[in-house]
This record gives structure tokens, C-alpha cells and sequence, in this order.
């Protein structure tokens, strides 16, 4: 019983409309019996599994591809008469066919042996050209290889947008109790179609989990190389934010010279990862809820309403309650995209897991700085410290902190670092530093529990609460940059300023 309430949660989280499920053809012709025969033809091939859809006309057709993904078109060139008794040229709607799906591939299918109209629609963009009274055999093969053409085609243009999947399989170093908890958690939340929202800390693996769950849904559905993209929330303004997510139509602003689809279009069948979804602007949380209750959505510039059904996951290191409660985040948008919410762990709560993440991590860094030391040659010391004291930053502090190493080691005579004397090594000391006595950590949390009074300016205690919050604020940067001129620009101060502030410091701290 269990494995049968298994398998149906699996089922019903399988996306209805997909990428690389099955082969779509799309027969368009305004004779029924011409499109009936084809359509048999296409269902009875032998070796060609297709989910076969008909049109009659190029409003009938273009509606189908707002709505389903098509792998190949069969068109025939003449599509009788419009409302104004002109002839239609189906051959002359190529660009806008692959405009609403640009992996289309085209074939068109005429009685009509024309030259100059086969030369015509390649010109156009079309994929081949097959009269109407070819063998079956020989129809079947040009639609397998316009798939295949298809599927490369849709390849490079999840390339070409920046698909940030990887190649490789995805696991979390380590066998500690946490990230057996965690991979347990992300195993039974890829298997639903519902949202999921990853807490953690910065650092802790937030995108590797996406990844994660992924990879396991294709494992889980067996199908491979399903689209995985991924935009951070918090890096682009808001309306550039709109048009990667939605894509846009020709002439939708002054640059929009073609049609382009967004993340939410090349997700289509596989996952959506949205970073740092606490820094999206209201007006497009609003806009997200669509999609989500519907998978429904309309490119900018556009008002034809198409449809993309993704594994939706989402991440944040802010508090997504409270920003609720502040009405900065839709609770409505929130309740839908929290159904399944899993906290990645920090590595405070690994350490068990911290050598085999250090391993991990020591081969990224040899290839990223183009030094090359095996985790043998660190010494037990460093490997002590680093348990001991997990760099600010967790995962991503840790790379910080080898590359450091590496870069900034001794060479010995056949140019390999030297990592005996780790510890005298200026540039890793501010991950070593600890913060000036005279200033201790204050979270905007523990400001809110304090009295009103002490932000009064009348108040005696208030330049020195600043002061305290100043400082407690650049040492944060500080420590999470590591040089002075870095936490600068993030602070949008001068770099003397900084100097002087820590010179402050310093005079206090001599004081005592």
C-alpha cells in the first residue's frame, strides 16, 4: 500500500507538458483529410512514439504553441483563404512560428514541387521540405531527425541564456547526522510537484540543494538533461528581474528587436530556481503568484497567455514570517511557496563533515587558482583550525579561505606551495582575527527588543549606541571581505574612514 501511495505521489508530480517527454507534431493543413492521413501516418510509425496535435488555421496553430511544446511542424504551404478571400501562405508565417517556440522545426508539406518555394522557406528558417505524397517510411525519418535537430537546438539555447546546471552529479560532502537529515528531506520534496523553500545561511549550499533536487527528479522520472535555470532575486533590478523571468515580445521596449523567451518558457519540464526570493520587489511578487497557481503567464509586450509547468524552488537567508508580518512579502505568495520548506544546515552543525567538505572544496580551488595540492599535504593543524572555526561565509568562507592559501603560500624550489607555516600567512589573518574587545555583534532583532529612548538623539546613551552599531557593522564587512579597500566599496565609504574608525578602535581598546 505504501509503495502504491508512492508511486501515485511520484505520477502526479510528473509535469503534463514537457521537453524530452515525448515527441510533439504539429500538423497544420486546412484539409481535414489531408490532416487526417497525416495524423494516422504519425501515430502508426514504427519507432515514433508522437503525441500528434492538428490545426487548421495559423490562429489554430500559433494558440497550440503558446500552450504545448512542439518538436516539429508539419505545414502545408497553401492554407486556403482569409477573411478577405486573399490565399494563405503558410510559408510566410515560418518566422512567426519560431518566434512563439524558437527550437521548432519545420517542415513543410506540399503537393506543389516548387524550387523557388523550398528555397524560400530555408531562407524563412524552415527545417526541410517533403511533398505530400512521399513514403511513410521516409516522412518518419525526417521527423526523427527534425527532433533530433530540435533537441540540439533547445540545448544551445538553454546555453546560450545561461543554464547553470551541472554536468556532474550533485552531493553534499559528508555523513553526519545533518546532512543525512537534509539529504533525506530533499529526496521527499523533489518527488512532489509542489514549491520548495530553502533557509540557510549565506554560504551553506542554498543552489547546490536546487541542483540537488533536480537531479534526483531526473533520476526519479528517468529522463535526463531537463532545463535548470537559475536567477538570483537580489542581483538585477526589478524590470530586468521581469523580462529574464517572463521574456518579452518584438517591440516590447526600444531594444526588443526579437522575440525572446524568459526562464519561466526554458524551464519548461524541469526547475525554476529563484535566490534570494526575499529581495523581489511587490509588484512581482504578485505577478509570480500566477504562475505558480496556474503555470500560466504572458511575455512582456505580449497578450497571448502560454503555459510552462516546472518544479518551482525557492531560497532565502532572510525571514520570510516576519517580512509577512512588516508587509514586505505577499503572505499569499509566501503560503504557496512554503508548503515544503527545508533548512540547509551550517557548518557549526557539520563538523563531522568538515574534512570531506574541505577535500571537496581543495579541488575546486586548485582548479579556479591553478594551483595544485592534494588534501594529504594540508596540514593536520590547518585541518584542526578550520573544525574548529568555520570561516564566516560557511562553505563559501571555506573556499575563500584555501584560495587565500594557495594564492599567498611560499613556493619551494619546483614552485609548489608551502603550507608548513599556514598560520604566518598575512592575507588568511582576517579570517583569524577576532573582533576588537571593545565591539560586540548587534542584530537588527536584539535592536528591536531595545527601548525607543536609546535612538532618541536626546538621549545621553545614543552616540554611543550608534557608534557601537558603526563599528559592528564594518567589522562584519571587514571580516567577510578581508582588505579595508573591499569593505569600502560595500559600505560606500572611504577607505580613510575606515582607517580612522579602527584607529578609534585601537586608542579604546589601549585604554582599558
Amino acid at each position: 500500500m505504501e509503495a502504491a501511495c508512492r508511486n501515485d505521489v511520484v505520477e502526479s508530480s510528473r509535469p503534463s507538458d514537457c521537453r524530452g517527454k515525448r515527441l510533439s507534431v504539429l500538423i497544420v493543413d486546412d484539409d481535414a483529410m489531408t490532416r487526417d492521413a497525416l495524423s494516422l501516418s504519425c501515430s502508426n510509425m514504427p519507432g515514433l512514439d508522437a503525441n500528434v496535435l492538428v490545426a487548421s488555421t495559423i490562429e489554430e496553430a500559433l494558440a497550440i504553441l503558446s500552450t504545448d511544446c512542439v518538436q516539429v511542424m508539419l505545414l502545408d504551404k497553401h492554407l486556403g483563404r482569409d477573411s478577405g478571400g486573399m490565399p494563405v501562405d503558410g510559408i510566410s508565417f515560418i518566422p512567426e512560428f519560431l518566434e512563439a517556440q524558437p527550437e521548432l522545426q519545420i517542415l513543410i508539406v506540399t503537393g506543389m514541387k516548387s524550387f523557388s518555394d523550398c528555397v524560400e522557406a530555408m531562407r524563412l528558417g524552415a527545417f526541410g521540405y517533403v511533398p505530400k505524397d512521399t513514403p511513410q517510411d521516409y516522412l518518419a525519418e525526417q521527423i526523427k531527425r527534425a527532433c533530433e535537430h530540435s533537441m540540439l537546438k533547445n540545448k544551445q539555447i538553454r546555453i546560450d541564456r545561461g543554464e547553470q546546471r551541472s554536468r556532474s552529479h550533485i552531493e553534499f560532502p559528508g555523513n553526519s547526522q545533518a546532512v543525512k537529515k537534509l539529504r533525506s528531506s530533499l529526496a521527499a520534496v523533489a518527488e512532489t510537484s509542489r514549491p520548495v523553500l530553502l533557509n540557510g545561511e549565506t554560504g551553506t549550499g542554498k543552489t547546490t540543494a536546487a541542483k540537488w533536487i533536480h537531479q534526483h527528479r531526473e533520476s526519479l522520472f528517468k529522463e535526463k538533461d531537463q532545463p535548470f535555470f537559475a536567477l538570483n532575486m537580489g542581483a538585477l533590478p526589478s524590470n530586468l528581474i521581469e523580462s529574464e523571468l517572463y521574456g518579452y515580445e518584438r517591440g516590447a521596449f526600444t531594444d526588443a528587436k526579437s522575440a525572446r523567451a524568459g526562464y519561466i518558457e526554458l524551464a519548461n519540464g524541469g526547475t525554476l530556481f529563484l535566490d534570494e526570493i526575499g529581495e523581489a520587489s511587490l509588484d512581482l511578487q504578485s505577478k509570480l503568484l500566477k504562475i505558480i497557481e496556474e503555470g500560466k503567464f504572458i511575455r512582456i509586450g505580449g497578450t497571448t497567455e502560454r503555459k510552462s509547468i516546472f518544479k518551482l524552488v525557492c531560497a532565502t537567508n532572510r525571514n520570510l514570517e516576519r517580512m509577512v508580518a512588516d508587509g514586505t512579502f505577499r503572505e499569499d505568495l509566501y503560503m504557496r511557496i512554503s508548503t515544503f520548506v527545508v533548512t540547509i544546515p551550517n557548518l557549526v552543525d557539520r563538523k563531522d563533515d568538515m574534512p570531506e567538505i574541505i577535500k571537496a572544496v581543495l579541488k575546486k580551488c586548485c582548479e579556479d587558482n591553478s594551483r595544485f595540492v592534494a588534501y594529504r599535504d594540508l596540514p593536520e593543524d590547518l585541518i584542526a583550525y578550520l573544525v574548529e572555526n568555520p570561516p564566516r561565509g560557511n562553505i563559501r568562507g571555506i573556499e575563500q579561505f584555501l584560495s587565500r592559501l594557495l594564492v599567498h603560500a611560499p613556493r619551494d624550489s619546483r614552485g609548489r606551495p608551502v603550507l608548513t607555516n599556514w598560520a604566518r600567512i598575512r592575507e588568511l589573518r582576517v579570517q583569524k582575527s577576532r573582533r576588537p574587545k571593545g565591539v560586540t555583534p548587534i542584530s537588527i532583532e536584539e535592536l528591536r527588543t531595545r527601548s525607543i529612548d536609546f535612538l532618541d538623539p536626546q538621549f545621553p546613551g545614543a552616540p554611543a549606541l550608534t557608534d557601537e552599531i558603526n563599528n559592528s557593522l564594518m567589522m562584519n564587512v571587514l571580516e567577510s571581505t578581508g582588505t579595508q579597500r573591499a569593505a569600502a566599496r560595500v559600505l560606500g565609504i572611504t577607505q580613510g574612514l575606515i582607517s580612522q574608525r579602527l584607529q578609534k578602535i585601537k586608542t579604546k581598546e589601549a585604554r582599558l
